[in-house]
């Protein structure tokens, strides 16, 4: 049909003057009316879709060619449009023919434009009625037949399962359905029965039929075993509602069989007894938890050793309030901590765990090493957990007067440290005032070097003293304290700005005391020769570590180095550059000094 709200008609008469007449009056109303003179041009418009059309107006007398009603027939072969018939006959018969072609509506002519327009209009609504009829029939079969489609599939499904399932009603306890596997274990023509009568031989609904259960918390299933006297079969039973395919809510019941399973309960428990005797007769401690953690069974060892009896530990859990658990700390351990009950949360055994145990009687402190190991049964779901332990308390007490021989070890480092740095401070002092007291300039130098050289190694010391770590140092504390050492006996200090730019981290003690006395021989080069008297300067001092290689870069703005050109490597014979060179060849590093306005030294060495 036209899309717009302007509706079209084909006006279909032979007689021009009444033609005109009609469709003047037609768009009075609001219609787009068009004319043709024939049927055979109406068939033409109508089959070649060359006229958007929503209705035709068929005079049935259309003089020599076809009439109206052929016209009509062949149009609605084609396409389904309301056609109502114009006519100035009035006869029973005319109508009656008319009425077997189409039911929209028949118009004896000259009955006026109101009576023509009201048919037009009941036209339409009947011929849209009649689609929209349609779409509703066609959008029913094909919810019908996907309901059927799927409702087969389902069926195929059970079918298809070796386990019994069934459905049933479960209000009115009618069966549904049964799948082939169950309909095996039953009488025939079992549908429409009463389930307690086809499955359990009863007059009465089962005393422990559960949909009062599945009905409260549908949609969610309700798992549960059972044993049918009928069968002589146990079964593990899944129940839950479901939406079935007339709308009801239903019962859908599959029984596992696990007769095997239940059966194979009584050889298991012949075993546990094997088991027990085996355990009892091993010499270290056995202690065999429950999935819930109680205590099933424990050799005398076990108990022996945790202070109890047989029958006072038997049923004890790791959450019983006498059990104190401690780490190897002596910080308390939470019951979840435990290795059983870390075994129970994660399925996954615990090995050579070092656990202290409050014993419940004597209340004093035994120390255990505990290897907990989960077992499960044939579906794979955890049926024990099985801990073996040792008493070490007498290894644990042996550890702690080891410690306790370290610490005292420790304490006599750091106190030949503490005369170490003070014998080196001794020294540092001697150099430095031998430096003060010396007339010639050259000597007074050196000494006062080899004084700074000496201020690096009782920095270290110092550190390595407040540390709680002898083998290791926080470089930045270290390099910082040298730099601001150097600094504060710097004669040209008010001049001359030092910007420090140093990572935090450790560094071996050998490796730092290499590194004080590199930054020393170049800082106090920096500072005492890279600026002319009384100029303002900068030096920079960078420190990083990247993954293991450490980078140093000290940078002076001052006049720079000489430097031979064909190789970029320094080479002054200066004593302290003498040194740096050494001392980085002894880190396995590489040592690079270039002019960029002033003197740029990089060294870079791995750790």
């Amino acid at each position: 049909m036209n899309s717009g709200d302007k509706k079209s008609i084909l006006l279909v008469e032979d007689e021009l003057l009444i033609a005109m007449t009609e469709k003047k009056e037609l768009e009075k109303f609001g219609y787009s009316a068009y004319h043709v003179a024939t049927g055979e041009k109406a068939v033409e418009i109508i089959i070649e879709n060359s006229l958007l059309v929503d209705l035709i107006l068929m005079d049935i007398n259309l003089g020599s060619g076809m009439d109206g009603t052929q016209a009509a027939e062949q149009i609605l072969s084609h396409r389904d449009i309301p056609v109502v018939f114009l006519s100035s006959h009035a006869e029973p018969e005319i109508v009656e023919r008319t009425e077997k072609i189409s039911s929209y509506g028949y118009v004896v002519k000259n009955s006026g434009i109101f009576v023509l327009v009201a048919s037009i209009k009941m036209a339409m609504k009947l011929f849209n009625a009649k689609v929209q009829s349609k779409k509703e029939l066609t959008e029913r079969l094909r919810v019908e037949n996907k309901l059927h489609a799927e409702r087969e599939q389902l069926f195929s499904v059970f079918n298809s399962i070796d386990e019994a399932i069934y459905v049933s009603d479960p209000i009115t306890y009618e069966l549904l359905y049964v799948n082939k596997f169950l309909q095996k274990l039953l009488p025939p023509n079992h549908i429409g029965s009463k389930c307690y009568k086809i499955l359990q031989n009863l007059d009465a609904p089962c005393s422990f039929c559960t949909n009062h259960i599945i009905l409260k918390q549908k949609p969610d299933p309700y798992n549960w075993e059972f044993y049918n006297k009928n069968l002589d079969k146990f079964y593990a039973i899944v129940d839950r509602i479901i939406h079935w395919s007339d709308g009801r809510d239903v019962r859908f019941e599959m029984a596992i069989d696990i007769t095997k399973h239940k059966r194979a309960e009584a050889a298991i428990r012949e075993s546990e007894q094997k088991l027990q005797r085996f355990i009892q007769n091993m010499r270290a401690s056995v202690v065999v938890h429950a999935p819930d953690s109680r205590i099933v069974l424990a050799n005398e060892q076990a108990c022996t050793l945790l202070g109890l009896s047989v029958d006072e530990i038997m049923g004890k859990t790791i959450v019983d309030g006498n059990w104190s658990f401690f780490h190897e700390d002596t910080t308390v351990m939470k019951k979840e901590e435990s290795p059983v009950q870390r075994v129970i949360n994660t399925h996954k055994p615990v090995h050579n765990c070092v656990m202290g145990v409050k014993r419940v009687v004597t209340n004093d402190l035994v120390w255990l090493l505990v290897n907990a190991d989960p077992e499960f049964d044939s579906i794979g779901q955890l049926c024990q957990i099985v801990a073996v332990f040792i008493d070490i308390t007498e290894l644990k007490k042996a550890e702690k007067e080891n410690k306790k021989l370290l610490t005292e070890k420790e304490i006599l480092v750091r106190e030949i440290h503490h005369r170490v740095k003070n014998n080196i401070f001794n020294i540092e002092s001697l150099l430095l005032i031998q430096a003060d007291s010396s007339n010639n300039p050259e000597v007074s130098a050196a000494l006062q070097d080899a004084g700074f050289r000496v201020q690096s190694m009782r920095i270290l010391y110092e550190k390595m003293l407040i540390s709680k770590d002898l083998r290791n140092i926080s470089m930045k504390n270290y390099i910082e304290d040298i730099i601001n050492s150097l600094y504060d006996v710097s004669v040209d200090k008010k001049n001359i700005t030092i910007e420090k730019n140093i990572a935090e981290f450790s560094i071996a003690s050998k490796q730092a005391m290499t590194i004080g006395i590199i930054i020393n021989e170049l800082l106090t080069n920096a500072l005492k020769y890279a600026f002319k008297k009384g100029d303002n300067g900068l030096v920079s001092i960078n420190i990083q570590k990247i993954n293991n290689t450490v980078t140093l870069i000290i940078h002076d703005n001052g006049i720079g180095i000489e430097i031979n050109k064909h190789n970029m490597e320094n080479k002054s014979s200066g004593f302290g550059l003498t040194i740096v060179k050494m001392l980085v060849e002894q880190l396995s590093g590489n040592c690079t000094i270039v002019n960029d306005n002033g003197t740029k030294t990089i060294v870079s060495f791995e750790i």
